[in-house]
């Protein structure tokens, strides 16, 4: 019964973003990439892709499921197959 009932569970996440230079997410259980041009993490629902120039990871807590991204952020996508896209694409190269 426990394990139906974690089955079940609705995880949320927040996003906030300030003035396109900041962004804080909650809910992030794992950071696939990061680069200046793009940073790719995942929730337990979701991959999403943060897009922008001069990006970095300014801190990340996963025990707190916490991410902070600093840079000029132009755009913040999900997707809940990116992961799966991506690694075929790696593996097809």
């Amino acid at each position: 019964m426990e394990k139906e009932q974690q089955a079940r569970q609705v995880y949320n996440h927040n996003v906030m973003i300030d003035n396109n230079k900041k962004a804080v997410i909650t809910g992030v259980i794992e950071v696939i990439s990061s680069t200046e041009k793009a940073v790719v993490a995942k929730t337990h629902e979701h991959t999403f892709q943060i897009v922008g120039d001069n990006l970095r990871v300014s801190k990340l807590v996963l025990e707190e499921k916490l991410l902070h991204v600093e840079g000029d952020i132009v755009k913040l996508e999900y997707s809940k197959t990116m992961q799966k896209k991506n690694l075929l694409k790696r593996l097809f190269k």
